[in-house]
């Protein structure tokens, strides 16, 4: 049986038998509404978010060009009497494809501003490929007993993927938090019902469920009471460091450092790393690399790159509308994969200090005092990692 298809735009409205009849309503209710949203739901890979007609008709026409084409009505929907097919109340039965529907391709083709916008759409587009964690349950999760702090884990993960992945604000996952408390309270009360239905007896103390509900809702409202509580989670489950703040002169200029050893650390213990047997250490074939005295002592030593960066950032509705120049200091491991190594996730933040209080020699020697340190105490010392024990 062919799928119906549903007007994303208007409530309450009967269903179309075929896309092209969803796009022509589309065209001719919706095409000038304010605001326009829709989003591309027609395949699993799509989930994109249109904000005018002619965008979402461009991805339409590039992407779904045989839906626009496909007049068939199916077989299943006979006109017997007052019978009448989902949403041929808007069209005529025999659905003859206009003017504009034929010429479709070619307006995409040959109009450059409408190619234009499809474009800037495209690059506003909320699909986010996020891969916080490479699977919900890691292996080593399925051998440890499952107990109230390790739902409490994965419901952290959870809401880390919200904050840091879909940037939803703190208020929204207050609300989204709000939400999961009820439905623990309504899966109670379900449990509760099913079991005074029950011939066979309780297996399990109605009031031990209670008991357990009611840990895990208290605890779940906890996480999100605010950031502090937040963080502190975070700390606790996924190593989590606060950026220490340096504090360069009496005016309460200061700057932040992320150790960078515990970054490492991070990176090198997380579940996809433990999993990849093989380590590239491409940098080692070179004359430099092999003449460094530390290589030589520490054959397999990291190389840790350091770069930095330099932003300007505004607030255009605040009293002080100038741009603000930062200076941000960031490293990645050299013996990462290349494909691994090039990806958002395997740069680290080291540091972030506003640009002109690092024109000041005193300033410069104070931030990266603990950045130096740290260093050298790498380079000397180095790290112990479970990964590789």
């Amino acid at each position: 049986m062919c799928p119906l298809y549903f007007c994303p735009l208007r409530q309450n409205h009967q269903p179309f038998i075929s896309f092209v009849t969803l796009y022509k309503h589309i065209r001719s209710i919706h095409r000038n509404d304010i605001p326009f949203n829709i989003r591309c739901t027609l395949n699993p890979v799509c989930g994109s978010i249109y904000t005018n007609f002619e965008s979402y008709r461009s991805h339409l026409n590039r992407y779904h060009h045989d839906l626009l084409n496909d007049y068939n009505v199916p077989n299943y929907y006979t006109v017997n009497g007052n019978q009448q097919p989902p949403s041929l109340l808007l069209s005529n039965p025999n659905i003859i494809q206009d003017e504009e529907d034929k010429c479709i391709a070619a307006q995409d083709n040959l109009d450059p501003d409408e190619l234009e916008t499809f474009e800037r759409t495209r690059s506003s587009e909320n699909d986010i490929d996020w891969p916080l964690f490479t699977s919900l349950i890691n292996e080593e999760d399925d051998m440890e007993q499952f107990t109230i702090n390790t739902f409490e884990k994965y419901y952290i993960r959870f809401l880390l993927d919200l904050r840091e992945g879909h940037l939803l604000p703190q208020n929204i996952i207050k609300s989204i938090t709000s939400y999961f408390t009820a439905m623990l309270d309504t899966l109670f009360k379900i449990i509760q019902h099913q079991a005074t239905q029950s011939s066979t007896g309780l297996l399990f103390p109605l009031e031990d469920i209670k008991k357990l509900i009611l840990q895990i809702i208290t605890s779940v409202s906890n996480i999100t009471k605010n950031d502090y509580q937040f963080s502190k989670r975070c700390e606790e489950h996924f190593g989590y460091l606060e950026p220490l703040k340096i504090q360069l002169n009496d005016q309460d200029d200061c700057g932040y450092y992320v150790p960078i050893q515990q970054s490492i650390k991070n990176l090198l213990n997380k579940p996809d790393t433990k999993n990849d047997p093989d380590l590239m250490l491409t940098y080692r074939d070179g004359t430099a690399a092999k003449d460094n005295p530390s290589l030589k002592l520490h054959p397999n030593s990291f190389l840790i790159q350091l770069y930095s960066d330099g932003i300007g950032v505004t607030n255009p509705i605040g009293p002080k509308k100038d741009e603000h120049k930062l200076t941000l200091y960031y490293f990645v491991l050299e013996d990462l994969p290349d494909v691994i190594r090039s990806i958002l996730q395997s740069i680290g933040l080291v540091g972030i200090c506003p640009t002109k209080y690092l024109s000041l020699q005193t300033n410069r020697i104070k931030y990266f005092e603990p950045i130096v340190k740290d260093l050298n105490y790498l380079q000397t010392a180095g790290l112990a990692a479970q990964t590789f024990n």
